[in-house]
């Protein structure tokens, strides 16, 4: 099976309704594929959800599987940290921590861009 690790640019056009983002998105599920959210993702979305509105939001999250943060990924994301800046390179932590997954996620990587 096919899947996707969506990043929360992908899950807040989606929760705007933005007509690309959400006909990608339902062709993705028709086709069958895991659509797939991080703890990264579920957390930046509901930090930038008014209190009034987090009941909400955890639910239309809810209606997508969730990758939970393994050990070995965040030793992984921390270490590839350490390492990229000590050579000058800085990525943030958080995209870290959401790159690919290893089997069995079978997500797509590189990653693709929404339209």
């Amino acid at each position: 099976m096919n899947g996707y690790l969506l990043d929360s640019t992908v899950i807040i056009d989606w929760l705007r309704g933005h007509p690309a983002v959400t006909r990608w998105l339902a062709a993705r599920a028709a086709a069958g594929a895991r659509l797939v959210l991080s703890p990264v993702t579920v957390a930046e979305v509901l930090a930038g959800t008014a209190p009034g509105l987090r009941d909400r939001r955890r639910e239309d999250l809810k209606a997508f599987d969730f990758a939970p943060l393994e050990f070995g990924a965040a030793a992984l994301a921390g270490e590839t940290y350490a390492d990229l800046s000590a050579r000058g390179r800085r990525l943030p932590l958080p995209d870290l921590l959401q790159g690919p997954r290893p089997a069995p996620w079978a997500l797509s990587w590189p990653p693709q861009t929404v339209p």
